[in-house]
């Protein structure tokens, strides 16, 4: 959360037309990192948060191992994560082997290779799917068009080049490999959040925060959800009148080409803003916004 790692925050967002919203999250510091009693009390304020009979599906990166697998299953729900590292992984009676060690059979084609025992020292039954992504030939350059190499830089092009190895709920056997793939995809959604906020050219500069409490930290995020819930409704009000047609670059029709976020932020940043503004009734977006997230939870 914090450039020098004293603080880190967990964030629980549900997937809503093509970005995620927010639903809770917590501020904790370094030493709670990966806390098994944190994320048992995380899960606990979650499911309060949603309606009667829901049962999501809860999607996590690498860093979330079977400990937290099987708090999330003990709620009754299901759970889709990714393996990397030093994980290991035994399927049937056979040895245990690390979960890169099955990166050489990835393909393009998602592979379901069955139930597998997953964390050597907690082990939890899950099953496996695993794909190669194909790459999308991005790369982060500097300022004189060379790539990037300093360490996080590498750091996250070997994330992005690695197979998808996804660890699935046997709740979710009914689901095709592929479908697991689509699923997992839309954490992507997340990460995009997580820019809005920390961002400095993209988003609300919370990285460069210079705040050192919980506290100011937990306020910094409750101020930056309400600004990006205002954000949304000037999208979603832009949208109904079709003021997007005025930030495009090309007359595509097949697929938003701009987020809704994305573009109040544009029409914040215009020359003449108010111009924009006097046009629209942010409060008339609220009800599609309901129903867009009553959509979201009953697809969970």
């Amino acid at each position: 959360m914090t450039p020098d790692q004293r603080w880190h925050w967990l964030r629980a967002s549900v997937a809503v037309e093509g970005r995620s919203v927010t639903l809770y999250e917590e501020v904790h510091p370094q030493h709670r990192l990966g806390n098994l009693k944190v994320h048992r009390q995380f899960l606990a304020r979650v499911a309060e948060l949603l309606p009667p009979g829901c049962e999501p599906i809860v999607m996590t990166d690498a860093g979330f191992h079977s400990t937290w697998f099987r708090a999330v299953t003990a709620r009754g729900w299901a759970f889709i994560g990714r393996i990397r590292g030093r994980d290991m992984v035994q399927r049937g009676a056979g040895p245990w082997i690390r979960g890169t060690a099955l990166y050489g059979h990835a393909t393009q084609q998602a592979r379901d290779l069955g139930p597998h025992a997953y964390v050597r020292s907690h082990p939890i039954e899950a099953r496996l799917v695993l794909v190669k992504l194909p790459a999308r030939g991005r790369h982060r350059r500097n300022i004189y068009g060379h790539r990037r190499a300093s360490r996080t830089s590498r750091k996250c092009a070997r994330a992005a080049s690695d197979p998808w190895l996804l660890a699935a709920s046997r709740r979710l056997d009914h689901l095709s490999a592929h479908t697991i793939v689509r699923l997992y995809a839309q954490r992507m959604r997340i990460e995009q959040s997580f820019r809005d906020t920390k961002n400095l050219r993209f988003g609300q500069g919370l990285s460069i925060t210079r705040s050192h409490t919980r506290e100011r930290l937990q306020m910094l995020l409750l101020i930056g959800h309400l600004a990006a819930f205002v954000q949304r409704l000037i999208g979603e009000a832009a949208k109904a009148r079709q003021l997007e047609l005025n930030f495009m670059a090309t007359h595509r029709r097949t697929r938003p080409e701009i987020s809704t976020p994305t573009l109040a932020r544009r029409i914040l940043l215009s020359v003449s803003p108010s111009d924009w503004l006097d046009r629209l009734t942010p409060w008339a977006a609220i009800p599609p916004l309901r129903a867009q997230a009553i959509n979201a939870f009953v697809a969970a």
